[in-house]
Formats: structure tokens, sequence, C-alpha cells
């Protein structure tokens, strides 16, 4: 009888540590997820190096993140977060997500990171090798033009003018004036393609119409003008 008493204590305490253990790990994991939650709400509300900090936090104790995704993800946004932030360390962040979570959802943003980080340096042949592994179907929409234009770019600073061309026109139709501009360009002085001054001079006009805030030819617009003064002549009179 004191034998199955004992039992039945021993039974009993068992089951109240486990029921313990059983709570503080459910705490630990809410308390871990809102963590991630809040990184992700600072970082979609542009509040980059707070949103990072936040992230770096949450990785320090890597261990006792429960969700994988959770753990992959935050590698992906500290990354992006150094990046946009203009950290020295993003190429190496950026590389290193890639290296480690191939199979990652999130995979073709890094790599369009990764290739935007050696546009900034100018380093055109890096990025094209970049631009090239990209699944255009995994990249936010939001993006989709921004990476059109930069990889038409670099591949007309390669003197690939033709394919460059074809990148131009995608990122146009999404209204990148950026790109407009280049095709006027491209048109006009017949660089790569038929000289066509009508193409030239429609690219031109609606390129000044977008009055794009950041055209790499903004601080050309008297050359613009004389361009397009020179189309009318040319082809009116």
């Amino acid at each position: 009888m004191i034998m199955q008493k004992t039992k039945y204590l021993i039974f009993v305490l068992c089951m109240m540590l486990f029921g313990h253990t059983l709570m503080g790990q459910k705490e630990s994991i809410e308390k871990r997820n809102n963590e991630y939650q809040r990184a992700v709400e600072l970082f979609e509300k542009n509040k980059y190096s707070s949103a990072q900090k936040a992230f770096k936090e949450f990785l320090k104790n890597k261990d006792e993140v429960f969700n994988d995704e959770y753990l992959v993800d935050a590698y992906y946004y500290d990354a992006v977060c150094a990046y946009i932030l203009t950290n020295k360390d993003a190429e190496s962040k950026l590389l290193s997500f890639i290296d480690k979570f191939p199979q990652s959802s999130r995979l073709s943003m890094a790599q369009l990171y990764l290739a935007n980080c050696y546009y900034d340096e100018k380093d055109y042949k890096k990025a094209l090798a970049q631009y090239r592994k990209i699944e255009m179907s995994q990249i936010d929409k939001s993006m989709i033009s921004e990476y059109e234009f930069k990889f038409g770019y670099s591949l007309f600073q390669s003197g690939n003018v033709k394919k460059a061309k074809d990148y131009f026109e995608f990122a146009a139709a999404n209204d990148d004036y950026e790109a407009k501009c280049f095709l006027g360009e491209i048109y006009y002085k017949g660089n790569g393609v038929e000289k066509d001054l009508n193409k030239a001079k429609g690219y031109f006009e609606e390129e000044n119409a977008g009055q794009a805030e950041k055209s790499i030819y903004s601080s050309f617009s008297s050359y613009k003008k004389s361009v397009l003064d020179s189309l009318e002549k040319t082809l009116y009179d």
C-alpha cells in the first residue's frame, strides 16, 4: 500500500514537472515569436536600423527558436537591412544566406539584393552573374521594374546593347523612365539597333513627361532638349 502511494506521488510529481516544463517552453516560444514579429514590423515601417538590431537580438539565442522559417527569415532580413543601410558586411551576409539556405523561398530576393550590391559598386560583370540566376516570379512585384532596368543597364555597360534594349523595353512597359531615356538614346544613335528617330523622339518625350526624379540623364536636360529640337527639325522639316 505504501509502495503504491509512493509510486503515485512520484507519478504526480513527474506530471507536475512535465507540465511546468511544457508551460515554460510555451512561454519561451511565444516570447521568441513576439520578438520576431516586432522585428518584422519595424522592417515593414522602414525602420531598418531598429529592425536590424531586433533581428540580431533574435538570432543571439537561435537555439531557442522553434520555428525554422522564422530563423531563416531573420537571417534574410538582417542581410537586407545591411544592404539598405549600406553596411560594409552586406555582401558577405547576402552571400552567406544564399550559401546556407539555397532552398529558401527568399533565395531570388537575396540574389537580387546581392546583384544590386555589385551594381552599386559598378561591378557589372558580377551583377550580371547574379541577375541571371534570379527567378523573376519569386521577386517582389514592386521590384520587378528595378530588376529589369538594372539587368538591362548591366548588359548595356558590358557591351550587349541588343539584349540590354530588350530589358529596357520590359522596364519601360512598367513606366520606368530611366529605361525610356536609354531607349531614346539607343534609337537616336542606332546603337546596336536600326536607327529610328521616331522611336527615339517618342521615348524621350515619355521620359520628359514622366519627370523621373532619379533619371541617370536628369542632369542632361539641355542635351535631351537639343536632341528633341533636332528630331523635330529632322522629322518635320
